[in-house]
């Protein structure tokens, strides 16, 4: 026998070393965590270690799962789902509370209308009636006035008998007061001013007296100019009888002078209040009447936001042998807004 060579050896040594590799390749590659493609069960033991070394070419490599979310299954449609969902959500949360804000816009809107015309009533009925079953016929109704306008503007010279009722809603009220004297019939029936605005600017004053002592505080009077061209000589004399003012607004502000005798009333909800209140003393009503209008004589003043800027002045005595020893109630409320009341010295009392 001949001796094996070194060759021989080689060759033997080969598939032997080769074995053991795929041995040790398949005992790694059990459990793999992806299937091995088919070039790779196909391929020589060579071509394995170039294929896992990466140094093949001519292979293509695995295809890897795409990481996209445009793959349909079932996860892709109960995503859009989802989102619809959340969207749909969204909006109805959205008309949900447009429609929140709107009810209560028109509440507030609501109540602030009825609680104007149920004020509005309660103080009407104060008025004297204009029906034609009272015991003075056409006479008595045509000194009473009643002048009503919506949205539109008040204003001018009225005059004023027994009395005279403006109401608008939206529009201003701008006017001239023109006192006149009482009915021979009636000498003792006072002349009541009643004013009444929703939202529109009231500013009053009075043609007479001009013989006031008025404060230093100067109001913009916003007359039509053909209003005063209307003042006569014979309106500047203040005809001696009692007087009544009440004014009231919701939101607009309320400005003037203004001359009274038993009570004076101005109420507005969130407007200013700047007035000069002119107290007047008749002459010539009596004893009796006298001693009643001393009890019931009141200045009342109110706003719930608005600011106020109240002057009473000296009152003005119709006649120099009047009594002038009244006592006078006042009452000043103001809610959210500053207040500035001013007295003359010859009134004596407490304020509260």
């Amino acid at each position: 026998m001949s001796e094996v060579g070194p060759s021989d050896q080689n060759h033997d040594f080969a598939p032997t070393y080769e074995a053991a590799m795929l041995d040790e390749d398949q005992s790694h590659s059990t459990a793999p965590l992806l299937p091995k493609p088919h070039e790779y069960e196909t391929a020589p033991a060579d071509g394995m270690k170039e294929l896992e070394m990466g140094d093949v070419k001519d292979l293509s490599p695995s295809p890897r799962p795409s990481l996209t979310f445009g793959i349909e299954d079932e996860w892709t449609p109960r995503f859009k789902r989802t989102h619809s969902r959340s969207r749909s959500f969204r909006r109805t949360c959205l008309l949900f509370l447009l429609k929140a804000v709107l009810a209560v816009w028109f509440s507030v809107v609501l109540y602030k209308v009825i609680r104007y015309c149920a004020q509005s009533s309660k103080s009407t009925g104060g008025l004297p009636d204009t029906s034609p079953g009272n015991d003075d016929t056409s006479a008595s109704r045509n000194r009473r006035m009643i002048i009503d306008s919506d949205s539109g503007n008040i204003r001018g010279v009225y005059p004023l008998y027994d009395s005279l009722s403006l109401t608008t809603t939206t529009g201003n009220i701008t006017v001239a007061i023109a006192p006149q004297p009482a009915h021979p019939d009636h000498p003792f029936e006072p002349a009541r001013l009643h004013i009444r605005s929703l939202s529109g600017t009231v500013t009053v004053s009075f043609t007479a007296p001009e013989a006031a002592i008025l404060p230093d505080l100067e109001l913009e009077m916003e007359l039509h100019p053909d209003c005063n061209a209307s003042r006569t000589d014979e309106n500047r004399d203040l005809p001696a009888r009692p007087y009544e003012l009440d004014i009231q607004t919701e939101t607009g502000p309320i400005a003037g002078r203004m001359v009274f005798s038993r009570s004076a009333r101005l109420v507005s909800g969130s407007g200013d209040i700047t007035a000069m209140l002119i107290p007047v003393i008749p002459d010539g009503l009596g004893e009796d009447c006298t001693g009643k209008m001393g009890r019931n004589v009141s200045i009342m003043t109110e706003t719930e936001s608005g600011e106020q800027r109240l002057h009473v002045t000296q009152p003005f005595v119709l006649d120099s042998e009047a009594e002038a020893n009244y006592r006078v109630s006042g009452s000043h409320i103001a809610g959210n807004g500053a207040m500035e009341v001013a007295y003359p010295a010859a009134w004596a009392g407490n304020v509260h």
